[in-house]
């Protein structure tokens, strides 16, 4: 993910959390997101950001229609409609989809239906994107053996794309420059390793 990307990712994050905060304070009927730290008090600075930083990406959807959706009363086609949303509109849900339909927190409650809704510009990690699992972090070398030389270190978490399945031990990668990496200190990717 390019340095752009990660910035308006976190600068979307941070509008809609303040947002979320200033319209919970300022209307009647406010309502609890279902956003909240798992023992937050074990938990370091970075470790609670990355923490929030998912769980938002989790309940973050962008509409993604050719118009505006209706947000509904209850989830029927047959329920009044409270408001209009425009194409590309950022919602926080509150519910996974239920026949079809989410209830949506912010901006306004309600319930839209999910064929309208993506992910909030959090791309699918590809199949072949790994991230470093191994607390000491890995080495890309020349070549699969423990004596080739070390070209690059990644520390954990970093990612990486692999170039095929690998054998005995080891996957030739090709990002962030091609090597080969020992396949123990390697797991799947997630939206938030991107």
């Amino acid at each position: 993910m390019k340095l752009w990307q990660k910035v308006a990712g976190v600068t979307a994050l941070i509008v809609l959390a303040l947002t979320a905060i200033y319209n919970s304070q300022n209307t009647v009927s406010t309502v609890t997101p279902q956003v909240t730290l798992q023992s937050a008090s074990r938990l370091t600075s970075s470790q609670k950001q990355r923490e929030l930083r998912t769980q938002f990406f989790d309940n973050c959807r962008q509409i993604n229609a050719n118009s505006s959706v209706n947000v509904r009363q209850s989830p029927s086609n047959n329920s009044p409609v409270t408001e209009r949303l425009a194409n590309g509109s950022h919602i926080l849900m509150e519910d996974r989809s239920s026949h079809g339909w989410v209830l949506i927190y912010q901006p306004v409650r309600g319930y839209l239906f999910a064929k309208n809704l993506i992910h909030c510009g959090v791309a699918r990690p590809p199949s072949n994107c790994r991230s470093v699992n191994s607390m000491l972090g890995a080495n890309i070398r020349e070549r699969p053996s423990l004596n080739s030389p070390v070209l690059r270190i990644l520390d954990y978490g970093n990612a990486t794309n692999i170039a095929n399945r690998g054998s005995k031990g080891w996957v030739k990668v090709n990002a962030p420059i091609n090597g080969y990496v020992a396949a123990s200190s390697l797991g799947y990717c997630s939206s938030k390793d991107i």
